[in-house]
């Protein structure tokens, strides 16, 4: 090899060299940052207004009503209204039963509106309902009666369902009841309403049938004449009603205005 060729060899490798240090060293950089926010909306129903004389909680959670003393034995009435409020930023579907019937011989006046009502965000529902009773005997002096009704608050598109009955008899003497539902699937659901009866409890199972929009209405009577003279048992008794379409299940409770008792001694 001569010297020439080997310079030329020379020259090049440190041309490689240069090359191999020029990549060492600092980069331009550059990111950026994305983030997404959200917050879940406010649920809550309150009662913001009652009949004059009622005591509201301060949280809105319960109201208190005592109506002016009887001071005659005539059959009478006493009216009571109180204001649900949704106070949340959600939609609510709100339904009310009555949850402590009254003694006999006094009765709950209609609760109105008895069905499912939706309300929306800020918005207000006034429920009518009280106490009635027939001519009064001297045994029902200083006693004290009372009714209590529970609305319950759930999201529109939760199911719901609801038991009533009564008030008045059908054309054969019975007690119509009705129960209803919403938010299931099309098609058949099962339900199943239950009460105390004696020591073995009182269990009737249906079949309704939900329509395209998810409700279902079903209709029926309990006959309450008992076997002895054909008397009408007018003692409230407090139903428990569950649903189920095999995906979506709800529980509510009603009040079927007799009891069946007299029928089976």
């Amino acid at each position: 090899m001569s010297l020439k060729k080997g310079a030329g060899l020379l020259v090049a490798f440190g041309l490689m060299l240069g090359l191999i240090g020029a990549g060492v060293g600092a980069q331009f950089t550059s990111s950026v940052t994305a983030q997404e926010n959200i917050k879940v909306g406010t649920f809550q129903c309150i009662i913001s207004n009652a009949s004059n004389g009622a005591t509201i909680a301060g949280d809105g959670n319960w109201v208190s009503y005592t109506a002016p003393d009887i001071t005659s034995s005539a059959a009478g009435n006493a009216p009571f209204w109180f204001q649900v409020e949704n106070t949340g930023s959600m939609p609510a579907l709100l339904s009310v039963v009555m949850t402590t019937p009254p003694a006999a011989p006094f009765t709950s006046l209609p609760i109105t509106p008895a069905g499912p009502v939706t309300l929306a965000s800020l918005a207000t529902q006034v429920y009518n309902g009280g106490l009635q009773w027939p001519e009064l005997t001297q045994a029902n002096t200083g006693l004290t009666y009372s009714v209590m009704y529970t609305v319950s608050c759930n999201e529109t598109s939760a199911p719901t369902v609801s038991f009533v009955s009564g008030p008045a008899l059908d054309a054969r003497g019975y007690v119509p009841t009705y129960e209803s539902g919403t938010g299931f699937n099309p098609g058949p659901v099962v339900t199943t309403f239950t009460y105390a009866w004696g020591g073995a409890g009182y269990v009737f199972t249906g079949l309704a049938t939900a329509d395209g929009a998810g409700n279902f209405s079903w209709s029926g009577e309990e006959n309450c004449l008992d076997n002895f003279g054909g008397t009408y048992q007018t003692t409230d008794q407090l139903v428990n009603l569950t649903a189920t379409d095999g995906t979506h299940s709800a529980t509510g409770t009603g009040v079927l205005l007799c009891h069946l008792l007299p029928n089976h001694p």
